[in-house]
């Protein structure tokens, strides 16, 4: 099967996914585009969404202007949306989702929760996680004397405050006033914003900024808990990258996190329960046995979410998606056989073309080593087209002037 993935990036959460894919379908053509590149590129969309069975659109569609819209709605292979999570004012998502031939959802929380306000058929397929990245850390548990160092991670302020952040805040605020020693190890942008409050309740924190994609699991080695504060999320992803390092997790009953926590590894609490997190807190922190059994726990359930054990679950939301299409125009779908590029290096070009805006990403966020070194590799690379590269080594020059 052929099978196209498109997406806003190909680093972080939708990266993995996309990448994790691949690794699940080992044995189908997976392909790769991002959105991103339809300004520039959008007629080699539309000659590779025309050569492959299955065009999964793992982005919010509701965010697509008019003109991609349209072809979305009508796309000329079976076609699929995820939805990750929906706020209070993003009924849209699902509006817009429904336009696909089925709509993919990555927890039992968001399965239920869409099933009530579409028709179309809502597929449940899970996360993954490299789970070999995560056997490789040095992680050190915690030894039940100290200082508890709680780990945190993402980009914020995010939409319609989701991720909580001043209910985590409180369970802080009153940790400290019960004389429990923590310091919080938070990694991602925005984080900014909180610093006089962490200062004003007498927070201790250390925060890493944006790094790059093999960097960025060292996080765990930093860190004896993670919390999750959220009141929605599809994952969230640290959550299962946390357990599979053995790190315990505390976390608010959402997504993909109440189904593993509901296994063991960690703790659910109820959304914006200050007073149950701060409980649970304490509690992982006062019983070292417990602690240890969590941490083993949740490694043991993790395995089970390594991409390579997600391949029925996967195969079947591909082969779903297609029996719905041949229900809607009755007729038999004609899996493709034309000539196409080797799906590996197709990737390898598009992962390269996507680079440039993680280019921006890192410069914006600071960390100039790494965009400097990744837009070296852009700048030399022969697959890249002259014109983005000039833009990129435009761009960065104006970055670096204006600072």
């Amino acid at each position: 099967m052929r099978i196209l993935l498109v997406t806003s990036n190909f680093y972080l959460a939708e990266g993995a996914i996309a990448k994790g894919i691949v690794k699940a379908l080992d044995k189908d053509e997976v392909f790769f585009f991002s959105v991103h590149d339809f300004k520039y590129r959008f007629k080699e969309f539309i000659d590779l969404s025309n050569k492959v069975d299955v065009i999964h659109w793992l982005f919010n569609v509701g965010n697509l202007n008019e003109k991609y819209t349209n072809y979305f709605r009508n796309s000329p292979a079976p076609n699929i949306a995820t939805v990750h999570h929906v706020c209070q004012d993003e009924m849209y998502k699902i509006e817009e989702a429904s336009y696909a031939n089925v709509i993919h959802v990555v927890s039992i929380e968001w399965l239920k929760y869409l099933q009530c306000f579409t028709q179309k058929p809502v597929l449940l397929a899970n996360l993954g996680i490299d789970i070999g990245k995560f056997k490789e850390l040095q992680t050190t548990l915690y030894s039940g004397q100290g200082i508890l160092k709680i780990g945190m991670m993402g980009f914020y302020p995010g939409k319609n405050n989701r991720k909580r952040i001043d209910i985590a805040i409180e369970v802080f605020k009153n940790l400290i006033e019960k004389k429990i020693a923590i310091e919080l190890v938070i990694q991602g942008g925005g984080w900014e914003k909180y610093y006089k409050e962490f200062d004003e309740i007498g927070l201790k924190f250390n925060h890493s900024k944006l790094e790059s994609d093999a960097k960025i699991v060292l996080f765990f080695e930093k860190v004896h808990i993670y919390l999750c504060s959220s009141d929605i999320e599809g994952g969230p992803f640290p959550v299962l990258e946390a357990m599979a390092s053995g790190i315990p997790v505390i976390s608010t009953k959402v997504g993909l996190a109440d189904d593993l926590l509901k296994q063991g590894g960690g703790l659910l609490c109820e959304k914006r329960d200050v007073k149950s997190l701060t409980e649970a807190v304490i509690k992982v922190k006062n019983n070292n046995k417990l602690y240890k059994r969590f941490s083993n726990e949740a490694k043991v359930i993790a395995e089970n979410y390594d991409w390579f054990q997600l391949n029925k679950e996967f195969s079947k939301l591909y082969t779903e998606t297609i029996i719905s299409w041949e229900e809607h125009n009755a007729t038999k779908w004609e899996y493709q056989k034309k000539d196409i590029i080797k799906a590996e290096e197709q990737r390898i070009t598009e992962q390269l073309y996507n680079n440039i805006h993680q280019v921006r990403s890192l410069l914006h966020n600071k960390n100039f080593k790494e965009g400097i070194k990744l837009m070296t590799k852009i700048l030399f690379s022969k697959k890249i087209d002259f014109y983005r590269k000039s833009n990129l080594l435009k761009e960065s020059i104006s970055f670096f002037i204006r600072r």
